[in-house]
């Protein structure tokens, strides 16, 4: 009687053990996907960032072309005395500096 109440309690002691185990695996892993999930997600919106930059270069680039146009027709301008609106209306046009505002 005394030999079979120990092998209850040995019974009982390695489940709750078990489980214990179990329970620390199960958190471990967890874990684990949660770390997984939150750089995967990270990964994404870094590439989803990185494409609209690239997506904005040709507007960036024409916006750029633009202001050194501008920016050398005010230098000829002042280079040859000339009246710099009137210089800036003829190289790079009102309408094309109104455009790039928008």
């Amino acid at each position: 009687m005394v030999g079979q109440r120990f092998q209850c309690e040995r019974r009982h002691a390695l489940i709750v053990a078990q489980v214990i185990k179990l329970g620390q695996k199960l958190t471990d892993n967890a874990v684990a996907m949660f770390i997984k999930l939150m750089g995967r997600q990270f990964s994404q919106a870094n590439s989803r960032k990185k494409q609209r930059h690239m997506d904005c270069r040709p507007d960036t680039a024409k916006a750029l072309r633009m202001f050194l146009d501008t920016i050398t027709a005010l230098q000829s301008a002042n280079d040859y005395g000339r009246n710099a609106l009137e210089v800036l209306d003829q190289e790079v046009g009102w309408h094309r500096l109104l455009r790039i505002e928008a």
